[in-house]
């Protein structure tokens, strides 16, 4: 199989560029519904006096809704993510207190350590997180969040080197007095550990008795639910992609593609989908014999990490698409954003020419999305094929995208030509130079991972000699409120 290429051009949003005003999607929200990594959490229990073991971290199904929240509850993901089965969501429950609403209070200190996760790939990160606390009265318990780079799961917390990130926190996290029997939102910013690939968000419960005051101090109980950790999507970034790793570091541009059908069993085999993406002699093929039914074929989907791409063209190659003696399949091409509706983005029904699994080569089909970003692309049957004619297999072996620019009227415009910007590339003294009808009111650089690694007001020049070397995008906020982009090299 031939290499997969993508060929991009970076698209802007008016006054922001896109990746700053596109809402956060999530990337990991487990369910808790059993104490493991792949549910989400483990709990560590380092001081325990007289609590009942099951009690500290125990899983509980009081779980945020619109009738207990504060800000209200909407929604969260009816699959969990990444692992995309159906969820049935848990509470995480320190429980500090025998008796109701307590009888005896008890000294414990225990961690609730999420899943580690690797940001060094994500663009602004963040996690949110519902907390509530019950009967929690004085300051004798406390609920706190921390983050380690070097944690690994089983392992007692000190172990790892942790930073209270609580004083950081956005919105709320459950304390004495706050909010009884509420959960309260809050949201904390990781994008200072973007640099680490193991890094584990934690929630801290501690309650003391050395300055407990009988029927004045109630530890109370703390729940920890719905931790979301999310990510801003980005632009895919101009150049030449092959097997799915964009040459200035960008990488799973696409998820690894899926049947139509939902089903990779049925229709298909081998299934390997994943070769799609890898340099191989074969890929995935229709199972001869039967029939395949309209709109089964490969989806691509353009990862969370990134927005939606404008398509211009696919290149395909389908082995055996038409053989001889039989009708030859008839195939679409087209877009969607929620898998729900799709729209025909490849000029209608169409055969491919190649007849044989020997000289398979690779086709052309322009498409046009009428200049929407899409974020879903397949290539589906558009008649039934027949067990009849069903005789050999058919195998998609190859997809090529090249995406474009988006127009005017959604993106920034080009660099304006009365602006001068040299040299280009640049290894010390950028040079910005307006003109007497374009005047610039400030400057912002970013690399190739969209994050902002220099702005202020307008200047002349910029020293750029201890930055990277690479493909930065330079951003030009104009007086006439206009935003003007040009991609500058740095060697």
């Amino acid at each position: 199989m031939r290499k997969i290429t993508l060929n991009t051009i970076l698209f802007f949003s008016l006054g922001l560029i896109s990746f700053l005003a596109n809402s956060q999607t999530s990337f990991y929200y487990e369910d808790f519904r059993y104490e493991n990594e792949g549910r989400g959490f483990t709990i560590q229990i380092v001081t325990n006096v007289g609590q009942t073991v099951a009690d500290i971290g125990k899983r509980v199904g009081d779980i945020p809704d619109a009738s207990d929240t504060d800000p209200i509850f909407t929604s969260r993901p009816a699959d969990r993510i990444p692992e995309g089965s159906a969820r049935d969501q848990r509470t995480i429950s320190f429980k500090n207190v025998t008796g109701s609403p307590a009888d005896t209070n008890h000294e414990i200190e225990a961690w609730a350590l999420m899943t580690s996760q690797d940001l060094t790939s994500i663009n602004a990160p963040s996690v949110s997180f519902r907390t509530q606390q019950r009967y929690a009265i004085g300051g004798n318990s406390s609920l706190t969040i921390w983050v380690s780079t070097n944690y690994t799961h089983g392992n007692a917390p000190n172990t790892a080197t942790w930073t209270d990130e609580t004083s950081n926190i956005t919105g709320e996290i459950a304390t004495a007095g706050l909010k009884g029997e509420t959960f309260v939102l809050g949201e904390l910013d990781l994008s200072s550990y973007t640099s680490s690939s193991n890094v584990t968000v934690a929630f801290k419960n501690v309650s003391d008795n050395s300055t407990f005051v009988s029927d004045v101090n109630t530890h109370g109980t703390f729940y920890v639910a719905d931790v979301n950790f999310q990510l801003t999507p980005v632009d895919v970034i101009p150049g030449s992609i092959t097997l799915n790793t964009n040459g200035s570091g960008q990488t799973a541009i696409f998820d690894e593609p899926y049947a139509s059908s939902g089903d990779n069993n049925t229709n298909f085999n081998p299934r390997y989908f994943d070769r799609l993406f890898a340099l191989e002699s074969y890929a995935t093929r229709f199972i001869s014999g039967q029939t395949i039914p309209v709109e089964e074929g490969p989806v691509f989907k353009v990862s969370d990490a990134y927005n939606p791409v404008i398509v211009s063209e696919i290149k395909y190659t389908v082995r055996n698409a038409a053989k001889s003696g039989v009708d030859p399949t008839s195939w679409k091409i087209e877009a969607s954003n929620d898998e729900a509706s799709w729209t025909d983005v490849g000029g209608g029904a169409f055969t491919p020419t190649q007849d044989s699994a020997s000289d398979a080569a690779e086709q052309i089909r322009a498409v046009n999305t009428s200049n929407v970003p899409y974020r879903y692309y397949r290539m589906v049957l558009a008649s039934e094929l027949t067990a009849a004619n069903n005789t050999g297999f058919i195998e998609f072996q190859e997809a090529n995208f090249t995406t474009i620019e988006a127009t005017a009227n959604t993106v920034s415009e080009k660099l304006n030509t009365k602006i001068t910007i040299y040299p280009n590339p640049v290894s010390s003294i950028l040079n910005i130079q307006e003109s007497s009808v374009e005047s610039i009111n400030s400057i912002r650089l970013i690399d190739m991972t969209g994050k902002t690694i220099f702005e202020d007001k307008y200047r002349k020049s910029i020293d750029v000699s201890n930055f990277k070397k690479g493909i930065y995008i330079l951003q030009l906020t104009l007086s006439n409120g206009k935003i003007s982009s040009e991609r500058i090299v740095i060697n």
